[in-house]
């Protein structure tokens, strides 16, 4: 697996993309993110986010706590997620397993017949 710094820089730009949500919706993001990082090894595709942006590093600060715990992540394990108001292909055939703010998570390995892998928003 690639080093830590770069991995949570991408978890990183993963909810800077997602910064218009509440603190509490970027922490189940970044807990999906490390839940498919640990289950899959396979990396988050984003950009790290700027430098000198207060939304950066508290985005930051969110990855690296999400990827250093193992504690309870509040959304049963989910690695992937989507915004309540999209209704993408993948999750169709998905039951959520939570929702958090206007993000729906799910976990496609721990359904019948489902993908792990990279779906998210």
């Amino acid at each position: 697996m690639t080093a830590a710094p770069e991995l949570s820089e991408r978890v990183a730009g993963r909810l800077y993309a997602h910064g218009d949500h509440a603190v509490r919706t970027l922490e189940a993001v970044a807990a999906a993110e490390a839940n498919r990082v640990r289950r899959t090894r396979e990396l988050p595709e984003a950009d790290p986010p700027p430098t000198g942006d207060r939304l950066a590093a508290m985005c930051r600060r969110i990855a690296r706590r999400a990827l250093a715990t193992r504690r309870a992540d509040g959304i049963d394990g989910a690695t992937a997620y989507h915004e309540a108001g999209e209704s993408p292909a993948w999750a169709r055939a998905e039951r959520p397993v939570a929702q958090v703010g206007e993000m729906l998570f799910y976990d496609p390995a721990g359904s019948a017949g489902g993908e792990t892998g990279s779906q998210h928003s």
